[in-house]
């Protein structure tokens, strides 16, 4: 867990269901006090050392954005970097263009990711997509700046892809939050893949390889 109070969530349903634990390889489990109390301690060290290691990188990564750099190799699709600087990338810029231009032609997130898959093998889950959507560096802004990188699409346009998401998320909007307990730990048993998660109707929730659509 990242931190302590994700530990805890996931801690409580396991309670409420009477479920115990014990790790195979290492001296931590709850069945017994003394077991729940050195978890809690372990945790708490654990959460200091994420807490000194995050401050740390804040420093790195504040300096490196008020040079106008990327603060990690991974970048968005259709940008690459060059000379510690986020630049367009001809090859792939197409691409995310016509991801906008398609999501304002009327496309669901459903419909847009099979588009994708389709016509450039590319594949997203629902969430990386919207996040896609949603991501200013298309804009030009990130990290406060402006002029963080050269836009892609118009403000406009990118204004009026908010817009429906905004629209859509709110029609769509359920009153219930779900805790998946294995996301990030499971992998799909024919390709290797990280499991995603989904939810159906806010009742049938599941975990679903996010290749299954372009491997089929």
């Amino acid at each position: 867990f990242r931190n302590v109070c994700d530990y805890y969530e996931v801690q409580r349903i396991l309670d409420d269901a009477g479920v115990t634990w014990k790790a195979v390889r290492e001296d931590y489990e709850t069945v017994t006090a003394s077991g729940r109390l050195m978890g809690n301690i372990m945790l708490s060290v654990a959460q200091d050392e994420a807490d000194r290691t995050s401050e740390r990188l804040k420093s790195i990564f504040a300096t490196k954005v008020s040079k106008r750099e990327p603060v990690s190799g991974k970048v968005p699709l259709g940008y690459k970097i060059e000379d510690k600087k986020l630049v367009i990338d001809p090859s792939t810029a197409p691409i995310a263009q016509d991801i906008f231009h398609s999501y304002l032609g009327g496309m669901t997130i459903s419909a847009l990711r099979r588009y994708i898959i389709q016509k450039y093998g590319i594949t997203y889950c629902h969430t990386s997509l919207k996040s896609l959507l949603t991501n200013t560096r298309y804009i030009g802004k990130a990290h406060g700046y402006d002029d963080f990188c050269q836009p892609l699409v118009s403000a406009s346009d990118f204004e009026r892809v908010s817009d429906i998401l905004k629209i859509r998320a709110q029609r769509n909007s359920t009153l219930h939050n779900h805790i998946y307990l294995f996301t990030g730990i499971v992998f799909c048993a024919e390709c290797g893949n990280r499991l995603g998660s989904h939810v159906v109707r806010d009742k049938y929730m599941y975990y679903k390889c996010t290749r299954y659509d372009k491997l089929h």
